[in-house]
């Protein structure tokens, strides 16, 4: 049985006949609609385990196909490594923007709780930042409105943990208050930094919320596990989903995966099962 195309044209041109077909609405009902593609053309249907990867997918190609231009387009790794190059880390406020973009980025924190960080809320280990986060307002409800709940930042993938202890080599020098950004700046003032941050490394329309998104996006295309992204991002339902901002090409590369992988794994099942009849068939 052929694959499925992976090329870009081919999957795109299917998500617009699907949204055509049947306005944006649940993963479910795209689902089933995949569940008919693949009996109209005679393709295996997706198993169990194999869904929930392609659950996201399409969920991912729809919000790319349909895409609300008010959301925030995420501010990725790539991103902050292109914005740090342009930095000079010897100047404290560079080194603060830079330890602030990478924080946000690596626990996704919405920038009420970044700005609110405390000095003692951040701890540096050898492999990795521990963040502390006191939610004033939880909309996830998996923590109770003023306790603390913790995120853990890996030092391998993220340079979370570098740009840190640079920014204290210049905080401890002086160490004026307890906040962990010296002066924090406003969030008038921090939304400005970030749309300049977003000019400056071609993501226009840059907002707060972007470093949130790229962190979602940069942990799902790293293959990390959907438990442990809505657990560092606080998310207690699949509105996860809504922060995974893909390009279309890495989004068409996806899906093309995981339904090849599918058809692969399928006519190896049949081949099998053909082998065992012979067998069975010539022993009788």
């Amino acid at each position: 049985m052929d694959a499925w195309p992976v090329h870009s044209g081919a999957l795109q041109d299917w998500v617009a006949a699907l949204g055509a077909s049947c306005l944006p609405s649940t993963i479910e009902t795209y689902v089933n609609n995949l569940r008919l593609f693949c009996t109209a053309e005679g393709r295996p249907f997706p198993t169990k385990e194999a869904l929930a990867g392609v659950r996201l997918t399409i969920r991912g190609l729809w919000r790319d196909a349909w895409r609300d231009v008010s959301r925030a387009p995420p501010l990725r790794l790539r991103h902050l490594e292109r914005m740090c190059r342009k930095l000079d880390l010897s100047v404290p406020r560079h080194a603060r923007l830079a330890a602030m973009l990478y924080v946000g980025h690596g626990a996704m924190l919405r920038s009420v709780e970044l700005l609110r960080l405390r000095d003692k809320d951040i701890v540096i280990t050898p492999y990795g930042v521990r963040v502390k986060i006191v939610a004033a307002v939880d909309k996830t409800r998996l923590t109770t409105k003023g306790k603390a709940t913790y995120v853990w930042i890996p030092a391998e993938g993220s340079k979370a943990r570098e740009m840190m202890l640079r920014w204290r080599q210049h905080y401890h020098a002086r160490r004026p208050t307890d906040s962990a950004w010296e002066k924090a700046p406003s969030y008038a003032s921090w939304l400005s930094q970030i749309s300049k941050v977003g000019k400056a490394v071609g993501v226009p329309r840059a907002t707060t919320h972007s470093l949130r998104a790229g962190g979602c996006t940069d942990y799902l295309e790293g293959e990390c596990r959907d438990e442990v992204v809505k657990r560092t991002g606080r998310w207690a339902s699949q509105t996860y989903l809504q922060y995974f901002r893909p390009t279309g090409e890495e989004l068409s590369a996806r899906l093309g995966a995981a339904l090849s992988s599918v058809s692969k794994r399928n006519d190896q099942r049949r081949r099998k099962r053909s082998r065992r009849h012979r067998r069975h068939y010539d022993s009788h």
